[in-house]
């Protein structure tokens, strides 16, 4: 691999030994807009026993010099194979862009636009996008392995097993949100109580799973977290705004015994005035 795009391509090493691979891309995103991207790619035990020198032979160091942070190919409790991508954003731009550049040319997420809007009552995020994989198992093959092969590598023996591409792969896209999804075309997920970096327990989740038969699958949420109820802010808000009053108040009050002193001052004055002229 030599580009961030090609991050999915791992997910073509593995989908190729014609077993099960699944892959779960997780958006947590945090009321001030930053967050976390995470890629999780789980291969069965198929996999390991149709590929035993798999896990060495994943590479990760161009994703690591890229900024994704990983501990490489470990095995899972049933024998499988598992491997998890992460880095982090400070904005719902930066999240857009860097589900733009793991995603590659041919998806499996198109278009997808993370978007934040905060008044003084609420923060609301939506995303919208589709979801859809162009070329089947090639989307998630490099571009130079295709030109090189003339095609997907074991394509023919895949197809040979009378195996389908949802068969051999699944992926999904997962979105977690502050506040409470008001609408979604996605499945809502239960989240443990305190999830997110701030304890916070106001939270939501929704799911996506992308077919992989070039059916378009609709990515539409909005979520929406009131700052009127709960938490600090509305406390803070409200104690400002008495400091503010009470500010207010006091210059008011000051300004007035500082031109009731002035007008003494010069009541004084103009009398002693009055008497020097006596």
């Amino acid at each position: 691999m030599r580009r961030l795009p090609a991050v999915l391509c791992l997910v073509g090493v593995l989908v190729l030994t014609g077993c099960r691979v699944d892959v779960t891309i997780d958006v947590a995103m945090e009321e001030n807009g930053s967050g976390e991207l995470t890629v999780t790619v789980v291969a069965d035990p198929e996999v390991v026993a149709a590929a035993p020198g798999l896990a060495s032979d994943v590479r990760v160091d161009d994703l690591v010099a890229a900024g994704w942070r990983t501990d490489g190919a470990t095995a899972t409790p049933d024998g499988g194979l598992q491997l998890v991508l992460t880095r982090g954003f400070r904005t719902p731009e930066q999240a857009t862009a860097l589900l733009s550049s793991l995603n590659g040319p041919a998806g499996p997420l198109q278009a997808i636009l993370i978007e934040r809007a905060a008044s003084l009552r609420e923060v609301t995020f939506s995303v919208r996008g589709s979801g859809r994989t162009d070329g089947g198992l090639d989307a998630f093959t490099d571009a130079d392995l295709l030109a090189a092969v003339g095609g997907t590598p074991y394509a023919e023996q895949i197809a040979a097993a009378g195996a389908t591409a949802d068969e051999v792969l699944g992926v999904r896209l997962q979105l977690s949100l502050p506040g409470e999804i008001t609408s979604t075309t996605g499945t809502e997920l239960d989240l443990p109580a305190g999830a997110g970096e701030d304890g916070d327990a106001d939270r939501s989740a929704v799911e996506w799973t992308v077919a992989l038969d070039g059916t378009t699958t609709a990515i539409e949420a909005t979520s929406a977290r009131s700052l009127e109820r709960g938490g600090v802010w509305p406390w803070l808000a409200n104690g400002l705004l008495v400091l503010l009053v009470a500010w207010i108040g006091v210059s008011v009050v000051l300004v007035l015994l500082v031109a009731r002193a002035r007008r003494r001052r010069f009541r004084a004055a103009d009398r002693l005035e009055r008497f020097g002229r006596l």
